[in-house]
């Protein structure tokens, strides 16, 4: 006896094949710290379910092309009935750093199968770095023209590397030519502090601008406006 499948067929079959709904999750993309991706599996069927787990994270520039494999994380989940189980991949700093640009990004790849009913999920992200900021703080928010503004720059060194050839470059559109401060290596952990002379000379408020550029770290950026009057 021959026996064709009808359409509720079909869409009962899809429903069980794909009765598990997965999300990625992550905590702060923090430059120097620990990256956590997790993956949520939540099961809609009250039959429990076992699911091989391949996340890989790799390095890649902010265009997408990917640098380098970083991490490989391989676990097989087992999610009760009408549950919730969750794994993560961890990328330590000591896993990343020798192996980033300053502009990289980290790219994230999943690739989950449900072993009882075959159903595939796959999932590629990437995630950009949060970077330090420099701290610009004028002495005086409103100056009169020809008078001097002694700005203090700030900058934290994230890392738990020092931070080779670093330099900061201050400058303000039509009052400020580029100012070029050498900052050497900075020590990990380490926080600068630099206090700059600046002349003012056109009236208006003025955006002042620092870029930080280093071997490790670079277009860290920080700004300030100041008030210049007659």
């Amino acid at each position: 006896v021959s026996t064709q499948s009808t359409g509720d067929d079909y869409y009962a079959k899809k429903k069980v094949e794909e009765d598990l709904k997965f999300t990625l999750t992550n905590g702060a993309i923090k430059m120097g710290e620990s990256i956590v991706i997790n993956l949520e599996a939540g099961n809609t069927n009250s039959d429990p379910r076992t699911v091989k787990v391949v996340m890989t994270g790799n390095a890649c520039t902010y265009m997408g092309r990917v640098q380098g494999q970083l991490k490989k994380m391989e676990h097989t989940l087992f999610v009760p009935g009408n549950g919730k189980a969750r794994c993560a991949l961890y990328i330590s700093p000591e896993d990343y750093l020798p192996k980033i640009s300053p502009d990289s990004a980290i790219k994230v790849s999943v690739r989950a199968e449900v072993e009882d009913t075959k159903q595939i999920f796959t999932e590629s992200e990437q995630y950009d770095f949060s970077k330090p900021s420099i701290s610009l703080t004028p002495n005086k928010s409103t100056v009169r023209r020809g008078q001097a503004i002694r700005m203090k720059i700030q900058l934290e060194n994230p890392l738990k590397v020092p931070l080779k050839n670093a330099k900061i470059r201050l400058e303000a559109a039509r009052n400020l030519r580029p100012v070029s401060i050498n900052c050497g290596n900075i020590k990990p952990k380490h926080r600068i502090s630099a206090t700059v002379s600046i002349p003012t000379r056109r009236i208006g408020q003025r955006q002042f601008v620092a870029t930080f550029d280093s071997a490790e770290l670079k277009d860290i950026q920080g700004e300030c406006s100041i008030s210049i009057v007659d």
